[in-house]
């Protein structure tokens, strides 16, 4: 059995409460300085952790060779898409690969040594003893947890990290070469026709040359006594309208494709153009109205096997609309190299040539003149396609009348007549919509570009994508 309670005074009862408060005093200053030493441990590893690395040494040395080799590749393929039209194959532009990579490499090895002498003065500090003992149990506690990790959460959050970066790094370098050589390149050089349309409100009048004393036949002949030419309406000053804007002079071309031909030309020295709203004085438009005389033989036709007929033949002469930034020079070549060549039109009466379309061709990349062989011819043909408004050609229907009046200026075997006729020529626009074709590349260098932009963005989504787990 207990034995009797005693109970206590009241000076008994404040001694002891006076010795519990004083052993709660001391177990709270107890608990405040471990506090204090937890917070002073936690600082030490905070900045423990903030000079340790995530990685390990190699992995930092094998991410800045791969960085400096991407930071090379981009630069060389920068300069390559560029400067594609100066390399004449899709292979050719990997000889100055090795150089140039290795200057680009060079460069971001100046780089990194620029930063690292900048920087490599700065003086560590030393953490005390007691902070490194902390470091070491610190890493040997990190060590632990991760072999206590999970398999797929030590993969998300260990490896996949650095692995992300590695390769981000590689698959840049493996992706972009491929691309750019297996297909933006063959692309590229890979011509094809672009082609727009508009309508003008203008159109320079075309150059006109034409063609007679033909060995043949059916060739009328120029008497050589009368030209002239009005523009842009009948009522002109025809003194000098050809003078002025035309140059309407003949030649004898002895040479020719065809053999020895006489021809007039009339060039549009002064780059008259056609307006298409019609006034009083050109109810019917603006037209450019060009004549000479011509005389034939009807029994030379008649004798000829070729056209040894009962039936009536009357003679032609031979035309050629050409681009007015042609000179006679210019005409002469591209009818020796088979660029253009005549067609025929009646010599008498009047013939009126409507132009439905005209046609420039820009050529800067060589599609067509490529395909020449003859130097003459190519130097020709690359001028007249590189011009800033393009090689113009005219698509026109030739609509004619003739004349009762033929009989006077036949020779009928002789060699007179009684006078010559005159043959007339109205040229007019009947649309002023314009075509223009351009040579262009099947990809272009800004679209190359923009491309390996998307392979760049699709290869760091993969490694971002790795890392999300973590």
């Amino acid at each position: 059995m207990a034995g009797p309670v005693r109970q206590l005074n009241r000076a008994e009862m404040q001694t002891a409460l006076e010795e519990i408060q004083s052993r709660v005093g001391g177990v709270e200053g107890e608990v405040t300085q471990l506090q204090s030493r937890v917070g002073g441990a936690e600082g030490e590893v905070t900045e423990l952790q903030k000079g340790r690395l995530l990685h390990a040494t190699w992995f930092y040395v094998l991410a800045g060779i791969l960085a400096a080799a991407n930071f090379a590749v981009w630069g060389l393929i920068g300069y390559l898409v560029r400067n594609l039209d100066s390399f004449p194959s899709a292979k050719a532009w990997m000889r100055p690969f090795a150089p140039i990579f290795g200057g680009m490499c060079g460069l971001a090895l100046l780089v990194f040594l620029l930063v690292w002498g900048l920087f490599w003065k700065r003086t560590p500090v030393n953490p005390p003893a007691g902070v490194r003992r902390r470091g070491r149990s610190l890493r040997a506690r990190d060590r632990l947890l991760e072999k206590s990790l999970p398999t797929l959460r030590w993969l998300a959050t260990h490896l996949a990290p650095g692995f992300a970066i590695i390769a981000v790094e590689a698959l840049a370098i493996a992706t972009i070469l491929p691309y750019l050589y297996k297909d933006a390149l063959v692309k590229y050089r890979d011509l094809e026709w672009g082609i727009a349309g508009e309508i003008k409100d203008s159109a320079l009048a075309p150059g006109f040359a034409l063609f007679g004393n033909y060995n043949d036949a059916v060739s009328a002949n120029f008497s050589l006594d009368y030209a002239e030419c009005t523009f842009p309406s009948y009522n002109a000053d025809k003194s000098t309208i050809c003078p002025g804007n035309f140059d309407d002079s003949w030649k004898v071309w002895p040479s020719s494709p065809y053999g020895n031909v006489t021809y007039y030309t009339y060039l549009n020295t002064n780059q008259a153009t056609f307006s298409p709203a019609p006034t009083s004085t050109e109810p019917l438009g603006q037209q450019l109205l060009l004549k000479t005389n011509v005389y034939w033989d009807s029994v030379r036709i008649g004798n000829n096997m070729s056209y040894n007929t009962s039936s009536p033949q009357n003679p032609s002469l031979y035309s050629i609309v050409f681009d007015p930034s042609m000179t006679r020079d210019d005409l002469e070549q591209a009818m020796g190299c088979g660029f253009i060549g005549w067609t025929e039109q009646p010599a008498l009466g009047s013939n009126t040539y409507t132009i439905d379309e005209i046609i420039s061709t820009v050529d800067n990349l060589g599609l067509l003149t490529s395909q020449i062989t003859d130097p003459a011819c190519k130097a020709l043909a690359v001028r007249l396609y590189t011009q800033d408004d393009g090689y113009r050609t005219y698509r026109y229907h030739v609509t004619s009348s003739g004349t009762s009046f033929g009989r006077v200026c036949d020779m009928n075997g002789t060699a007179n007549v009684a006078a010559p006729c005159t043959t007339q020529i109205l040229i007019r626009v009947g649309s002023f919509f314009q075509t223009t074709l351009t040579s262009a590349h099947g990809i272009e260098w800004q679209q190359i570009l923009i491309d390996i932009g998307g392979i760049l963005g699709a290869v760091s989504f993969v490694g971002w994508f790795l890392t999300i787990f973590q």
